[in-house]
């Protein structure tokens, strides 16, 4: 019996000590995926300070990648 508890102990920290394989990533990190598709086109962006895409800003990104950035929306409280 003590040899279960041993071994059950065991797996459990094995197990929680287990990584992901893949990190999550916030939609706006996913560059490559987005920017081909807004190029181009009138883009409004729902954002607040948080808006990140590494140390530089959404908003930022998006004009220096040439995007008709036509509106800035921030929700007041949240």
């Amino acid at each position: 019996m003590r040899v279960k508890k041993v071994l059950f102990i065991a797996a459990l920290l094995f197990f929680s000590f287990n990584l992901p394989a893949q990190t999550v990533k916030a939609g706006a990190e996913l560059t490559g995926a987005y920017l081909p598709l807004i190029r181009g086109k009138r883009v409004a962006v729902m954002t607040n300070q948080t808006g990140r895409v590494g140390d530089e800003h959404l908003v930022d990104l998006l004009i220096r990648n040439k995007v008709d950035l036509v509106g800035i929306f921030s929700p007041e409280h949240g």
